[in-house]
């Protein structure tokens, strides 16, 4: 009778993350989006989800007025989540895109131009913008495997029942700031 192999068991990874900023009020997650955006935004010390929202951009407009807006947008929504708080006390971990291997250039391209969109509109008005990039906070969670953003999703839920509900949240979007931020504060 042949030998069974023994399953080699996945190393947990762990990130080490930095410390949250001196000073800073409030961390925010942004999932960024050619068309839909995610903003989220956490009390660092309690470690609480205070709110999420999604941004929307009409479609069938050209790309440079759709990021624009959208840049614009996640300037002013955590402007008035944060309570107008100065930017000095607001960390925002920008979610970059690329290394889950499913995206086109095209898509990568046009993420690209959303992302420095945002980031360079978020780092203008003084916040603390920092990369997070997709490929590990979505691996972190599953030990080496990008999770599908349904499964992430459902793992938000999960860790935030109260302040999380998915109805409003046809793209996941909100989800996935949320995850952002959370996987900066260490809750994932």
């Amino acid at each position: 009778m042949p030998k069974k192999k023994k399953k080699k068991k996945k190393p947990q990874i762990r990130y080490n993350l930095l410390p949250v900023p001196a000073g800073v009020r409030y961390v925010v997650g942004v999932d960024t989006g050619s068309r839909v955006c995610g903003v989220s935004v956490f009390d660092p010390v309690r470690r609480d989800l205070l709110g999420w929202k999604t941004l929307k951009v009409p479609t069938g407009r050209p790309y440079a007025t759709r990021i624009t807006q959208i840049a614009e947008g996640v300037v002013q929504a955590v402007s008035a989540m944060t309570h107008r708080a100065h930017p000095e006390t607001v960390a925002v971990s920008l979610e970059l895109p690329g290394s889950q291997g499913k995206m086109a250039s095209r898509g990568l391209v046009t993420m690209g131009l959303v992302c420095g969109a945002v980031w360079g509109r978020l780092a203008a008005s003084g916040y603390i913008v920092e990369p997070t990039e997709v490929g590990i906070w979505s691996r972190g969670q599953a030990n080496g495997v990008c999770m599908s953003k349904e499964k992430r999703a459902e793992r938000v839920l999960g860790l935030f029942p109260g302040g999380y509900s998915g109805e409003e949240d046809d793209g996941l979007d909100g989800a996935d700031a949320i995850g952002i931020a959370a996987f900066r504060l260490g809750l994932l």
